[in-house]
């Protein structure tokens, strides 16, 4: 039986799953919270940078992210925190983390906003494969 680690959250571009915003970033999260739960389901609040990022505050998303509890190992931490930087310029070191996601030990499922499920690593691919034609296209 698979397990399906429902606290992953993991913001992406041009996939067609989550809630779009005006600049093509798509969210996709784990679980609506209920009343003052936090969104980033299994960690602790800010932990993955979520709300943060869902504001399109990148920079207070990587300062919850450095500083959160999740392991520097977890993709869900690596993904969000490639993403952040590659939203605030720094997308040759966004990519890095979010490839040490794809290449990495751990992997796990995430359960999606959608109540789709999808696996860490082809999260991970689909953000890698939108960092790589954006590096190309400068």
């Amino acid at each position: 039986m698979k397990t399906v680690k429902a606290a992953a959250v993991a913001i992406i571009t041009a996939l067609s799953v989550g809630t779009a915003f005006a600049d093509n970033t798509e969210v996709i999260r784990v679980d609506a919270p209920r009343g003052g739960e936090s969104s980033e389901v299994g960690y602790p609040k800010g932990a993955l940078g979520y709300d943060a990022m869902v504001e399109r505050d990148y920079k207070t998303a990587i300062t919850q992210i450095e500083r959160g509890s999740a392991a520097h190992d977890d993709p869900a931490r690596l993904i969000n925190l490639g993403q952040a930087y590659a939203k605030t310029g720094r997308l040759v070191e966004g990519r890095e983390l979010v490839l040490a996601a794809l290449e990495g030990k751990k992997q796990f499922d995430l359960v999606l906003a959608n109540g789709g499920v999808m696996n860490s690593r082809t999260v991970a691919k689909i953000a890698l494969d939108k960092m790589d034609r954006k590096l190309a296209a400068r």
